[in-house]
């Protein structure tokens, strides 16, 4: 590789260097470098490398659409309106801080800000359910809430929360094909020359991967 040569031309430098100061002291013996062999193909890049590249960078030219049909996925974001209820007095009611209307979630990024299966009770449903999901509040939950007017620890209570999602947000991310590489090599692979055909970028960033680990 690269970096064996320079490391092997830097070492003979450096005892030539030390040689011709003219004196028998400090003379270095050279070690047996001849018959080294460097080879460039000692880079080793898979097809596995390059195709996580590739995906890499469609992943970041996806485009999110907002869709009125389907079904939701766990990284999808959704607008939903919701209703909590807790028992209270042997019914179930509604308390303070519990209801939204057309509430934004992307149930990727916020899990952490809801109670344990809010998030993942939405996935799996369809646009335009309407349903019911019952959870609970953890056991050292310090937020308290009013209900019917007094306030009451929910800290490890039952809670049901009914759903009706309205409307759903996708990724989409584009194929990968002759025609899409043709038209974004240069900026989303940051080729430098012209890429028209799938097999050409991929054979690009191999060679640019090797170049990389050369480096």
């Amino acid at each position: 590789m690269f970096k064996k040569l320079l490391a092997i031309m830097l070492t003979v430098a450096v005892a030539f260097s030390l040689v011709g100061c003219g004196s028998d002291e400090g003379k270095i013996k050279l070690a047996k470098y001849k018959g080294v062999v460097v080879y460039k193909d000692d880079i080793k890049v898979t097809d596995a490398d390059v195709k996580s590249a590739i995906d890499n960078a469609l992943s970041q030219s996806a485009k999110e659409k907002k869709v009125k049909k389907g079904k939701v996925g766990a990284s999808d974001k959704v607008n939903v309106d919701y209703k909590g209820q807790i028992e209270y007095k042997g019914k179930k009611e509604a308390f303070e801080g519990g209801t939204a209307k057309k509430q934004d979630i992307d149930l990727a990024q916020d899990a952490q800000n809801y109670i344990e299966g809010f998030t993942s009770s939405i996935v799996g449903h369809n646009v335009g359910d309407k349903f019911t999901a019952k959870m609970k509040f953890p056991k050292t939950y310090t937020n308290k809430a009013k209900v019917k007017g007094k306030e009451v620890s929910l800290a490890g209570k039952p809670v049901w929360f009914t759903f009706k999602i309205n409307s759903l947000t996708k990724k989409e991310t584009p194929k990968l094909n002759d025609k899409f590489v043709k038209e974004n090599a240069k900026t989303l692979f940051q080729a430098d020359k012209d890429i028209k055909t799938v097999k050409e970028l991929k054979k690009y960033i191999k060679t640019e991967m090797r170049k990389y680990n050369i480096s």
